[in-house]
């Protein structure tokens, strides 16, 4: 019948009220590094409507999707 506290958190993936850390997934820095990089080349586009910078966008949201679907993979 005891409840416990769930904090979800940058350093770590969960950390529980008792004070029991679950880390991160190997894969989230590869991933966070692969966003920074299709972010930063998203940054350098001449803002418009230019086909560059579309492409660079839907860059950025693949990435961006495949962080979210492997931390709810992850978390089920």
């Amino acid at each position: 019948d005891a409840a416990i506290g769930i904090d979800a958190g940058l350093d770590h993936l969960l950390t529980l009220s008792t004070g029991e850390k679950i880390s991160n997934p190997r894969h989230e820095r590869r991933d966070r590094a692969r966003l920074a990089h299709a972010q930063r080349r998203l940054s350098r586009k001449a803002k418009g409507d230019g086909a560059n910078r579309a492409k660079a966008r839907l860059k950025v949201a693949r990435v961006c999707a495949r962080i979210a679907d492997r931390r709810r993979d992850h978390l089920h």
